[in-house]
């Protein structure tokens, strides 16, 4: 019997930053080990409806039960907010989403970008990952980051928590990576996951129409990334 549902979001400052592809692949991953999984597309673009084969506009509901099927994956369903029209995006709301999922167990959120959204969605989440662009990053920006999320916590969700931090396009085998990471530990009181994603070429030549990442290069880096992701977020949901 189902317990509880998650809501997680996948956040960044910099659109490419990978959360599209952070979504895809930890949304996979996690109906693939028998949890009932919504993605929602709420990006600003919306790459993960085309890469889950839905073009064109959006008409369904804006709640769970509008949710389109995963070919191949009965336990993935996914929600493309971002093919519906603005007006009716403006109506979204948060609480009845909650309440319409009830039957799930995760709901993984792609997130505009902070620059984009202004925080768009985050009403409705548990929990936000955010997602660092190695190559880009500074103290600065993961500060407005982080700032984005203490106005949502002192306006409209104040139970909502960050997850961790995650660096994409990181080589750890680089000082430059680990300069980074202690210096966003020394500075923020937040979990920096000790793991991080790296750049793979690979990844690069997948874009078939309902093919994710993680279900063809097995033996990647970054494959071994997200599943190092998805067991951070089982382990912390036990």
């Amino acid at each position: 019997m189902r317990d509880v549902t998650h809501f997680i979001g996948i956040l960044s400052d910099d659109p490419e930053a990978g959360k599209t592809t952070t979504t895809l692949n930890l949304s996979s991953l996690l109906a693939q080990a028998g949890h009932r999984t919504l993605l929602v597309d709420g990006a600003e673009t919306p790459e993960a409806s085309r890469r889950l084969g839905h073009v064109g506009p959006f008409a369904g509901s804006l709640r769970a039960d509008g949710a389109l099927p995963v070919e191949r994956k009965p336990d993935l369903s996914f929600l493309p907010l971002t093919c519906a029209e603005t007006k009716r995006l403006e109506a979204f709301d948060g609480a009845s989403f909650r309440a319409s999922c009830r039957d799930l167990d995760y709901v993984i959120f792609d997130l505009p970008s902070v620059s984009e959204g202004k925080g768009r969605y985050l009403e409705a989440l548990d929990r936000v990952i955010i997602l660092i662009l190695q190559p880009r990053f500074s103290l600065q920006r993961l500060a407005g980051t982080l700032n984005v999320i203490t106005d949502i916590k002192g306006s409209v969700n104040p139970e909502l928590i960050i997850e961790g931090v995650l660096f994409t396009q990181a080589d750890r085998r680089l000082e430059e990576f680990e300069r980074g990471m202690k210096a966003a530990q020394a500075h923020f009181p937040v979990d920096i996951f000790q793991f991080a994603i790296p750049r793979d070429d690979v990844y690069g030549d997948i874009d078939a129409v309902g093919t994710f990442e993680v279900d063809v290069a097995l033996t990647s880096r970054a494959t071994r990334g997200y599943v190092e992701l998805a067991m951070e977020v089982l382990t912390n949901d036990r």
